[in-house]
Order: C-alpha cells, then structure tokens, then sequence
C-alpha cells in the first residue's frame, strides 16, 4: 500500500485568514524560529512506516498537518523551543521539560491532541485528551513564557 502525500510546506501560511486590517502579509510575520519548528516537522514526513521497529507507523498526514497548525497557532517567538519528534502511533509530539515544568503535547490531527502536564513547583499535574478547547494548554504555555522571563530578569551574580 503506497504512503499518502503528506508533503509539508509553508505555503498553506500564505492564505490571509486573519481578520484584522494591520497584516496583509501573514507569510511575512512567520518568526523565525516558528519556521524552524516547521522545518523540523516537514523533516519527519520522511519517516517509513518500522522507523522504530516492526510496529511503529510513519507519522500520518494527520499528525503532520496537525503538528504545523498547532506550532504557527499555539506557539510564540519568546516560548522555549519545544523537542519534536515522531511517535510509534503515528503522531507526533511537542514537549517542553524546563523551568520546573515538564509538557506534552501528542498530535493526532488538528482536532486531537492528547496532553500530559506536571509542574515540579506546584505539584500540579494532570493527563487530557483534548479537542478545540486548547485554553488549558494555551494557559500552560503562558506560565512557561512568564517563567522564562521571570528567569531572564534575574540579575547576574558575578563573583570574583
């Protein structure tokens, strides 16, 4: 059975589909970083199915398409960079393990995410599978900025 083309670019990014009147150019105001995340989600398409052994399933069209709406969306130039890389089942996954916080984001599709958070400072942790409401992984990665910044204004001891 031949493999779907689930050929990834940026291209799809060059569809205008915000609403508001101050871009023109959507394409224009990829950051740079957001484009390497993409880059590296374009790479796994390569991936044949026993990538990781006998049973392990090439990442789906799904997963693919999923992986780069949720990158250009959900993610911003000041979050950490999240590691990338495929699953066995076929999706692929996003995960952050800094400041006290460990992530992961499973893609699925575009409309199925499964979700495993624990933040070592608070003790809070929980496991979603999640659909259209991201507001709690949106809150999640809200609290990862604030703590990158809360990090980045830390004066500097020098001792000497």
């Amino acid at each position: 059975m031949g493999r779907l083309d689930t050929t990834l670019s940026l291209d799809f990014l060059k569809f205008n589909t915000r609403t508001d009147e101050s871009s023109s150019d959507f394409e224009s105001e990829i950051d740079p970083q957001i484009e390497l995340l993409i880059k590296k989600v374009e790479k796994l398409h390569s991936l044949n199915d026993g990538w990781m052994g006998y049973a392990s399933a090439a990442p789906s069209a799904g997963a693919l398409t999923g992986a780069a709406f949720f990158i250009t969306c959900m993610l911003r130039p000041d979050l950490p960079s999240p590691d990338i890389f495929p699953c066995p089942n076929g999706n692929i996954q996003l995960e952050w393990s800094c400041f006290d916080i460990d992530f992961e984001v499973e893609i699925e599709s575009i409309t199925q995410y499964y979700t495993a958070f624990e933040d070592l400072a608070s003790g809070e942790s929980w496991e979603k599978a999640l659909t259209y409401d991201l507001s709690e992984v949106r809150a999640v990665l809200l609290k990862l900025v604030e703590r990158k910044s809360a990090t980045e204004d830390r004066p500097t001891l020098v001792h000497g």
